[in-house]
């Protein structure tokens, strides 16, 4: 049934009405929050290449250190005494055969250092990279630092290398912001080469890898050999980023339409109410058949 006035008051609370079904329900999703989704995440495990550069500084009780790196300009301005070359092997393993590595197996081997160690700091240097959204390229690194009361000949250290973000990544496009070389491997200045001031220039960065999980096993004793065993897993994990123009506008009018529907159920029956009894006068009439 169709309802009809002679003097437009039933046109006028008809707009009225649909005005109501349409304009609040924004103001509703609006101030109660979240309406526009400006950041969103998914799911993905990065793309981790070890790229078989180290810096790992072994100490004594009394301060003294010897530090090994895969640098060479390093190792020539270490002063005499301070070098120590190991024996090194890794390898990184895919083990669910999908052609994304899932982890790092390194052991460095030391067999004559003249140190009994009680602590060490250690950076490894990666290449990261993601594809599921924007193609991001990055070069990063892990640190630990661990230490002990007594003289240890052997550490093993278990941990997963995961992604910390200060700010989302962009939802497409590809970004190479911080690929690039965390140590100028030409330099001459020992500076450029202290693990404090690589560390304290990589801190500023949005996006970091750093070790979580982290599980340390020592065996002490006293030895002029120290051995360190390190197993690192890349596992999948949450990456934040910045939905897209379509994808910001979708979710909007996903929660818009949610709460529009409810208007519209009560304003509809509002609406009923008041033109079945009369409260604005009308007559009714059935629609002209064709």
């Amino acid at each position: 049934m169709e309802y009809y006035d002679e003097k437009r008051n039933a046109v006028l609370f008809q707009i009225l009405v649909y005005c109501a079904i349409i304009v609040p329900p924004f103001f509703v999703a609006y101030f109660t929050n979240d309406l526009w989704q400006y950041t969103s995440s998914y799911r993905e495990q990065p793309e981790v290449y070890y790229s078989n550069q180290q810096i790992l500084q072994l100490c004594d009780a009394l301060g003294t250190c010897k530090t090994w790196t895969s640098y060479p300009s390093h190792n020539l301005l270490l002063q005499p005494g301070e070098e120590a070359f190991p024996t090194i092997k890794s390898k990184e393993d895919d083990s669910n055969r999908d052609g994304i590595n899932d982890g790092l197996k390194l052991t460095v081997e030391f067999t004559n250092l003249n140190v009994s160690v009680t602590s060490l700091r250690l950076l490894l240097f990666f290449e990261i990279r993601l594809s599921l959204f924007s193609s991001y390229v990055m070069q990063s690194l892990v640190y630990t630092t661990q230490s002990w009361s007594a003289p240890t000949t052997k550490l093993w250290i278990s941990g997963e290398l995961r992604l910390d973000q200060r700010a989302p990544l962009p939802a497409s496009g590809h970004v190479t912001t911080y690929n690039s070389s965390l140590v100028n491997s030409s330099s001459v200045f020992a500076k450029d080469f202290d693990i404090s001031n690589i560390l304290q220039a990589y801190s500023t960065r949005n996006v970091t890898s750093v070790l979580h999980n982290v599980y340390p096993v020592w065996e002490p004793g006293a030895s002029t050999g120290f051995t360190l065993q390190v197993e690192l897993q890349y596992p999948a994990q949450t990456i934040l980023y910045s939905p897209g123009f379509w994808q910001l506008l979708k979710f909007a009018w996903i929660q818009y339409l949610a709460i529009a529907c409810v208007f519209g159920y009560v304003l509809r029956h509002v609406q009923e109410f008041v033109f079945s009894n009369q409260l604005i006068l009308t007559v009714k009439r059935k629609p002209h058949q064709h």
